[in-house]
């Protein structure tokens, strides 16, 4: 069985906010729900899936092809979607597997992306991250979308932190990850 974490508002990354409205606003958004935005917008919410293996007491980090840089797996928010559903969505397209939707737990940490590798409109990704507990048979079931990930890897909390080096949000994921999982 597959499990999403239990971490709420633990941390918003650092001085992303112009103020504590905006911060709250954001909270608001992913507590009701809202994180739908239309394609043509400015910013998407993005959804993030830290796979966590207790056994092994590691992490699954993706060379995402896209923007050529090891992250989490995940991906935007599809209109009409909410950033629950992403996540699970996107771990069956990207890794072949099925996270299990009868929870009720919330992200562990948020952070705003500025974009500059996105083709389009989009200028900033609204980042939420979710901890997702796998057991060992969801573990040996997962198969990496060639399409989209060109490498995935197992690693400790460090070793993370030194791939995900020129992603700042998702250093920022790791840093709480390190708090929580301790």
């Amino acid at each position: 069985m597959i499990t999403i974490s239990n971490f709420y508002k633990s941390e918003i990354s650092e001085n992303i906010f112009s103020s504590d409205n905006v911060r709250a606003d954001f909270w608001n958004m992913v507590d009701t729900d809202q994180t739908t935005i239309s394609d043509n917008e400015r910013k998407h919410f993005v959804v993030f899936a830290c796979m966590y293996d207790s056994q092994a007491n590691q992490i699954l980090i993706v060379f995402d092809k896209k923007i050529n840089k090891w992250i989490f797996q995940g991906g935007h928010v599809d209109q009409g979607e909410t950033s629950r559903k992403a996540m699970i969505r996107e771990a069956k397209e990207e890794l072949g597997i099925q996270i299990n939707d009868n929870y009720g737990e919330k992200p562990f940490f948020i952070s705003v992306t500025n974009t500059t590798y996105s083709s389009g409109s989009c200028q900033k990704h609204l980042d939420i991250y979710y901890l997702v507990r796998l057991d060992p048979s969801s573990i040996r079931k997962i198969e990496p979308s060639e399409e989209e990930l060109s490498e995935i890897k197992w690693v400790s909390l460090d070793e993370a932190l030194r791939l995900v080096k020129d992603d700042p949000s998702s250093q920022g994921a790791v840093r709480k990850l390190k708090e929580i999982l301790v």
